[in-house]
C-alpha cells in the first residue's frame, strides 16, 4: 500500500516551495540559499521564506517510507519533531476541542467574544487520555529518530519554548537546520493566533480538585497539572508515572480508546 505520489514529486515541490525570485534587499550567499531552498537564482524570494517542509500530526508507516524516500534522494533533508512536553495540558487541550471548544483563535475572533468553557474529565478518563498522550509522544519521538538515521534529529522544537519566547526558539530552530538566519532589523516572530484555554487548570476543569487529589501522589505529573506558566520539562519526564497510569487505566476500563480523547457530550459543559 502506497500513501503519496512519487517521492520526485515532493522533491519537486519542496525545492520550489518557496517560490524563488529575486529579492533586492535581501541578498544572500548562493551556496547557503541552494542548500536550503533549491533555488536557481542568488537571491532570497520576496517573501524572504528561509526554509520550507511539510508537517505531520501522527504519520503512519507509509508516509514515513515516502519521506525515507525523498531523504534519499536530497541528503539535505531535515527532520524536525515538534512536542508539547506537558502531557497534562495536552490532554486537556485534546478534551477540550473534542467537545467542540478552541485552544488558538484569531485575533479578531477573540475580541468578538471566542471563549473556552470548563469542562468536567472523570479521573478515569483523565488517566486514560494522559496514557494516550504519552504513547503518542513516544511514537513521534521513535518515527523522527527512525527517519532521521543517522543524521539525527536536526531539532526538537517544544510548544513551551515558543509559548516562552516565539521568536528566539524560531531563530533557533533556523540556525539548526541550516537555513538563512534574518536579516539584521528583524522584529521577530508573530503570529495572529492566539491562546484561548488558560494554564491555570483550575479555571479550565469544573472538577480540578478530584484531578489534584488523584496526581498529589504522583509529584511529577502533579507538577505539570498545577504549572500556572509555560514549563518546559525533559522530553521523558514522569515516564514512569505515566506507564504506571496507562498500565492501571486500561486494566480498569472505561474512558478513551488509544487515539481517541472525545468526551461524553454531558461531560463538555462541566
Amino acid at each position: 500500500m502506497t500513501c503519496c505520489h512519487p517521492a520526485e514529486t515532493t522533491l519537486q515541490y519542496l525545492r520550489r516551495g518557496c517560490a524563488c525570485g529575486p529579492a533586492k534587499a535581501m541578498q544572500i550567499a548562493a551556496a547557503t540559499v541552494a542548500r536550503c531552498h533549491g533555488c536557481l537564482n542568488n537571491s532570497l524570494p520576496p517573501t524572504g521564506c528561509r526554509a520550507v517542509g511539510m508537517s505531520f500530526v501522527m504519520p503512519g508507516k507509509p508516509i514515513i517510507a515516502h519521506l525515507r524516500q525523498v531523504g534519499e534522494l536530497s541528503p539535505e533533508l531535515q527532520v524536525v519533531l515538534l512536542l508539547r512536553t506537558n502531557h497534562v495540558k495536552h490532554a486537556v487541550s485534546h478534551f477540550r476541542t473534542a467537545c467542540g471548544g478552541s485552544n488558538h483563535l484569531i485575533q479578531s475572533w477573540k475580541r468578538e467574544g471566542g471563549k473556552s468553557g470548563r469542562i468536567k474529565v472523570p479521573f478515569s478518563w483523565f488517566a486514560r487520555g494522559l496514557y494516550v498522550i504519552h504513547r503518542q509522544h513516544e511514537y513521534l519521538i521513535s518515527a523522527a529518530k527512525s527517519l532521521a538515521g543517522k543524521r539525527g534529529v536536526a531539532f526538537t522544537i517544544t510548544y513551551e519554548e515558543m509559548q516562552l519566547d516565539l521568536s528566539a526558539h524560531i531563530l533557533k530552530l533556523l540556525l539548526a537546520i541550516g537555513a538563512v538566519p534574518p536579516l539584521d532589523g528583524w522584529t521577530g516572530a508573530s503570529s495572529r493566533l492566539i491562546k484561548v484555554g488558560t494554564e491555570d487548570m483550575q479555571q479550565t476543569l469544573s472538577n480540578f480538585h478530584e484531578i489534584d487529589a488523584a496526581l498529589s501522589p504522583k509529584p511529577c505529573l502533579h507538577r505539570m497539572f498545577v504549572s500556572r506558566t509555560p514549563v518546559v520539562f525533559d522530553l521523558d519526564a514522569c515516564h514512569d508515572e505515566l506507564s504506571a497510569l496507562g498500565r492501571n487505566a486500561t486494566s480498569n476500563g472505561g474512558g478513551p480508546q488509544a487515539g481517541r480523547l472525545a468526551l461524553p457530550p454531558e461531560l463538555c459543559h462541566g
